[in-house]
C-alpha cells in the first residue's frame, strides 16, 4: 500500500525546493562577475571627469560605462583600487574605491587613481584634482535657477528661457568649464573651454575651446552664497526680451 503525503507536506517540500533553487542561482550569479565585452572595453573611472574632491571631504569612485541615452551604469566586476605614486593626505579604500582627502591638502594637488578590473582583465587610471572651496568656490556642478532678461531691470525669466543647452554649468577644479545638457535625448554641448575669475572685481572670463573661433565671454559675477551665484553678461544685447544673465544654484541644493 502506497503511503500518501498530505497536501501541506507537499507544499512545504515544493516551497523548500524553490527556495533552494533560487539561493543556488543567486549564489552563482553573485560569483559570475564577467561584464559584457562592450561595457568592459568602454569602462572608465567616474562618476564625473575629471575626479574632483574638496579638501576635508570624500568621493566614492567607481568603474562605470556609458549608455547611449541616459546616465552611466556601474561595471559589475571585481575592482581593486589604489593610488600610485602615493600622495600625502589622499587615501583610497582598496575594495570600495572611497577617496578621502585630508583638510590640510593644498588646493591644486593631484593624484593618480588605479582600478584593477577582475585581476588584470583591464587596468584603468584617472586623475584626481583637489580643490579648496575657499579658493575656488565655483568648482562643482551648477544649474540655471532662472534666466535674467536684458535691460536695466534684469527681470527674472523661467529656466526654459535659457534654452536647453544652457541649463547646466560645470566649473572643474582644473579650470576647465562645460555648459550644456549632459544626458537624455536632448543632450548636447553649448560651450567648452577654460575659465578665470576675480572675486574682488566680481568678474568671470570664459575662454572657449569649442565652438572653435568663438570669442571669449566676460561676465559680471556675484556670489550670493556658497550655493548660488548671479552672472550678467558684460556684452549685453539690445533686445530687452533676450537673455543677458543667469542665477545658478549648485546641484543638489
Amino acid at each position: 500500500m502506497m503511503m500518501q503525503v498530505n497536501r501541506p507536506a507537499r507544499k512545504c517540500a515544493l516551497a523548500w525546493s524553490v527556495c533552494l533553487f533560487l539561493c543556488v542561482c543567486a549564489s552563482v550569479s553573485g560569483q559570475n562577475k564577467k561584464p559584457g565585452l562592450w561595457a568592459l572595453e568602454n569602462a572608465r573611472i567616474g562618476p564625473g571627469s575629471p575626479l574632483e574632491v574638496a579638501t576635508g571631504s570624500s568621493y566614492n569612485a567607481r568603474v562605470e560605462y556609458p549608455n547611449p541615452d541616459g546616465p552611466t551604469s556601474p561595471l559589475r566586476a571585481k575592482i581593486t583600487w589604489s593610488i600610485a605614486p602615493a600622495v600625502q593626505g589622499i587615501h583610497i579604500e582598496r575594495d570600495s574605491g572611497k577617496i578621502t582627502v585630508d583638510a590640510g591638502v593644498p588646493n591644486g594637488t593631484t593624484a593618480t587613481v588605479h582600478a584593477n578590473v577582475n585581476n588584470g582583465v583591464r587596468k584603468l587610471t584617472a586623475r584626481v584634482f583637489v580643490f579648496n572651496r575657499a579658493e575656488n568656490p565655483l568648482a562643482g556642478n551648477w544649474r540655471v535657477k532662472c534666466a535674467l532678461s536684458c535691460g536695466e531691470t534684469h527681470q527674472a525669466l523661467p529656466p526654459e528661457a535659457a534654452g536647453r543647452l544652457t541649463k547646466h554649468w560645470r566649473f572643474h577644479a582644473d579650470r576647465t568649464v562645460w555648459i550644456g545638457q549632459p544626458t537624455g535625448i536632448a543632450a548636447g554641448v553649448k560651450l567648452t573651454g577654460t575659465y578665470e575669475f576675480d572675486l574682488k572685481a566680481g568678474k568671470l572670463t570664459l575662454v572657449p575651446t569649442w565652438p572653435k573661433g568663438k570669442p571669449q565671454e566676460e561676465w559680471k559675477l556675484e556670489l550670493i552664497s556658497g550655493h548660488e551665484m548671479k552672472l550678467l553678461s558684460l556684452q549685453p544685447k539690445d533686445d530687452k526680451g533676450a537673455v543677458c544673465g543667469y542665477v545658478l544654484t549648485r546641484d543638489g541644493d
